[in-house]
């Protein structure tokens, strides 16, 4: 089975340039609830125009409604859902897994993908996600060749993966740097991109290293897509929505030669002159396949520039097909035509799946002069001109003697031509059912339980001593954030569940209205700000051994701690914010929100640190004592104030 070649549309321009440039599908985005919330986008009379001219070219429309949905906005996603269903999209891509509840209650018919902001990794985690209705999963773009494989090996549904454009120095769906440090989530599409901004890699207080530490070069798998085939991966997506229209027509027209050769010959050999054209469209200091080929370190990043680099060509077939009336792309039919004496024409159009058949009003006569012969009528029937039918045979049938005007043979190919078009836009639209979250009446908790998460053997021992409960901080597993009731159901199975940092006071309230799961919120701690498969440190050519040796400074000269999972060699990192979150002192606000329990979250600090706040959130928490701030400048409230939009 052929893969699937997903473009990107981020605009109207862009959207068209990717279907004439041979796109199976596109992806797009709508005025809400999607991730990349600075694209143009499309309204919902927009879209629906959009699906059917894509639809017309046998082209499939992927919608995304991946960002994180607070509770508030359950009623105006539902709404939106039910918009996209009449619209007749063929696929919704989501993050959020309450969101995906929303749609599979309310139109159960539309098919659900899942984004890759999901960050899946693992088979189980495809396996679960099939189990709870989707048909697709887009992986995370930081896995091997060998895994993806061992996923598509066992997959139940549908593997989808990036090939082409930019990537994240975060696992996708796990960022929170730009969120904490500038207000603007990621997982809202706000992203403000700090990755492509510079950094000091520093040791202690001395700077190591200045430069774009955490700007990755863009992807480009396409010497790889006899390897991606024989995986048995079903779609192959490109990246930017915010590109311009001559890079999405660029990308995709060089793909889609590559894909069809591939289906021919078996396997292909791409040219210098076509991995130019890709270069020309965008790059950052080149390209990297450094994930897919475990080939991880400085390489695959752009620490001169973090923009594109080079001067941006186009070809000129690429512009051409971003035209507004481009009309490159061309739907193959078989046309029938029958004329007998006395009786109207009839013409048929087939391609192939559907026939139509289209009969004229005026009926032939007996010819004084010149009759109308089978070649005359072939060629009035080859005229298809600006419409997106190219004739792949033709027969007709024609009496002899007879006539017909030419105007009324044109008529009835322009009505066969546009019968045919009809048919292939038309899409029955899926069943819309009502669905409400009823809310609850949530009981207060005897007690705010205090619980610790650990990296180290001296903090796990300060809270054993203390009598709190205890877990390892496993910043790499497969972590979901948590934005509203629905999801804090699906995952309560599994015991108390963590609420997004991202939410504020008034929106965990919000959330609590409509569940009486377990939760907790961390109100201790340096929060993550990204979780990395390509080691800032080994691409320094150093490690640190499982130990915090190494920050990065940004230019507000804010230090960073990196702490790594110890795998010399291939070690993950993680980037720590520069202070951490600290709500002992403000402990009344968090009780009324009827909370299970308070997660201190211990990454760099040492035994007698960890002591003294444990000691400060027993006095808050369960003894309702004042504590007093920390000192100024020292600290952070996170988002418990100011949320994100």
């Amino acid at each position: 089975m052929a893969m699937e070649l997903l473009a990107p549309a981020g605009n109207e321009t862009a959207l068209r340039a990717a279907v004439q440039s041979g796109a199976d599908a596109v992806y797009l985005g709508g005025k809400s609830f999607g991730a990349r919330r600075t694209a143009q986008n499309f309204t919902i009379e927009e879209i629906k125009k959009q699906t059917e001219y894509c639809h017309l070219y046998g082209v499939d429309v992927h919608v995304t409604v991946n960002t994180l949905v607070k509770q508030r906005e359950i009623g105006e996603l539902t709404e939106y859902v039910k918009s996209l269903n009449d619209a007749r999209v063929d696929a919704l891509i989501v993050q959020d897994l309450g969101a995906a509840e929303i749609i599979k209650n309310t139109c159960p018919d539309l098919t659900l993908h899942a984004s890759t902001q999901m960050s899946v990794t693992t088979v189980d985690e495809v396996k679960e996600l099939a189990r709870l209705g989707f048909s697709r999963v887009v992986l995370a773009r930081e896995l091997s060749r060998d895994e993806i494989e061992r996923i598509c090996r066992t997959s139940p549904i549908e593997i989808e993966v990036f090939v082409h454009g930019a990537i994240c120095q975060c696992y996708s769906g796990k960022c929170f740097m730009s969120s904490i440090l500038g207000g603007r989530s990621g997982n809202r599409g706000a992203c403000a991109q700090p990755c492509r901004l510079p950094y000091e890699f520093c040791g202690g207080h001395k700077s190591i290293k200045n430069g774009y530490l955490l700007s990755p070069k863009d992807m480009a798998l396409i010497d790889e897509l006899g390897t991606l085939k024989r995986m048995g991966v079903a779609s192959l997506k490109i990246e930017g929505r915010l590109k311009r229209a001559e890079y999405v027509s660029a990308v995709v027209g060089v793909y889609r030669k590559y894909l069809d050769l591939l289906e021919k010959h078996g396997d292909t050999k791409v040219t210098k002159e076509d991995m130019q054209i890709l270069t020309d469209a965008f790059s950052r200091s080149g390209f990297t396949d450094g994930y897919f080929n475990n080939k991880l370190g400085a390489d695959m990043m752009s620490y001169a520039s973090p923009s594109g680099t080079g001067d941006t060509k186009y070809t000129h077939e690429a512009v051409k097909r971003c035209a507004e009336n481009a009309n490159v792309r061309k739907i193959g039919v078989d046309i029938a035509g029958t004329l007998k004496l006395g009786s109207p024409l009839e013409v048929t159009f087939s391609d192939g799946s559907r026939s139509v058949r289209a009969v004229g009003t005026l009926k032939s006569e007996k010819a004084v002069n010149v009759p109308l012969d089978a070649d005359r009528l072939k060629a009035q029937l080859l005229k298809l001109g600006s419409t997106p039918f190219d004739c792949r045979d033709i027969s007709v049938t024609v009496d002899e003697g007879v006539t017909l005007p030419i105007k009324e043979i044109n008529a009835v190919r322009r009505a066969a031509a546009e019968m045919l078009a009809d048919a292939r836009i038309k899409r029955e639209k899926g069943r819309v059912e009502d669905y409400v979250i009823p809310t609850c009446e949530r009981a207060a908790p005897n007690k705010i339980e205090l619980t610790a998460y650990v990296t180290t053997d001296e903090q796990r021992r300060a809270a054993e001593e203390a009598s709190i409960k205890v877990e390892r901080f496993r910043p790499f597993s497969g972590t979901l954030n948590v934005y509203n009731s629905l999801t804090v159901d699906y995952l309560a199975k599994d015991g108390v569940v963590t609420l997004s940092p991202e939410l504020n006071l008034r929106e965990i309230d919000e959330l609590l209205r409509y569940t009486n799961a377990k939760t907790e919120v961390i109100a201790y701690g340096r929060l993550p700000l990204m979780i990395m498969k390509n080691c800032p440190v080994n691409a320094q050519g150093k490690c640190q051994g499982g130990k915090q040796v190494y920050s990065l400074r940004d230019r507000k000269k804010r230090v960073m701690p990196l702490i790594c999972d110890g795998e010399k060699g291939r070690c993950r990192a993680v980037l720590l914010n520069s202070v951490p979150i600290y709500m002992a002192d403000k402990a009344e606000d968090i009780k009324r929100l009827k909370i299970n329990c308070v997660r201190l979250l211990f990454t760099v600090e040492n035994f007698s640190q960890c002591v003294k706040i444990i000691y400060e959130y027993k006095r808050a928490f369960a003894d309702g004592e004042r504590v007093d701030a920390p000192a100024e400048n020292t600290f952070t409230r996170g988002h418990f104030y100011r949320g994100v939009e």
